[in-house]
């Protein structure tokens, strides 16, 4: 989103060095207070509206680039999941993949406890109790926690 931002910040700063003709509607810059209303007249002006224009270009292309990142992002994301097992079934559903990675976040705390329960029979099953396998069990009983906040 810095990249939208930026470009949205660069874009007011090139309108304002422009600036508006002074009429409420205005397609350069909008002013505050007083106004005329007679329509705006930076149309008029060639060299504005050739700036204005490049500005234009220049700020969709900024946004659309972005835009690609972001939806490569999500496509990269949902390539990862690799799975409907995150989805409303039979058909799938419209889940988000904020949805999905919630769900997958619950799944894996589940997994987590039922490791650190295995785990903690294996340790009283066995003779002695070994050091690493009860560091493990107290390891997997706080990522579960944690998941669980």
């Amino acid at each position: 989103m810095n990249e939208i931002e930026g470009a949205i910040d660069h874009l007011d700063d090139v309108m304002l060095q422009l600036g508006g003709c002074g009429d409420g509607g205005c397609i350069i810059v909008k002013p505050k207070g007083m106004h005329t209303n007679g329509g705006c007249r930076c149309s008029t002006n060639r060299l504005k509206m050739e700036r204005f224009a490049y500005e234009h270009n220049r700020f969709v292309s900024s946004v659309s680039a972005a835009r690609n990142a972001i939806e490569r992002e999500l496509g990269d994301v949902s390539s990862a999941i690799r799975t409907v097992m995150f989805m409303d079934h039979p058909d799938g559903g419209d889940v988000t993949l904020a949805e999905q990675v919630r769900r997958m976040r619950v799944m894996l705390a589940e997994v987590c406890e039922e490791a650190a329960t295995y785990l903690d029979f294996q340790i009283s099953a066995a003779e002695g109790r070994d050091l690493a396998d009860a560091k493990r069990f107290v390891e997997l009983q706080r990522i579960a926690s944690d998941l669980r906040a």
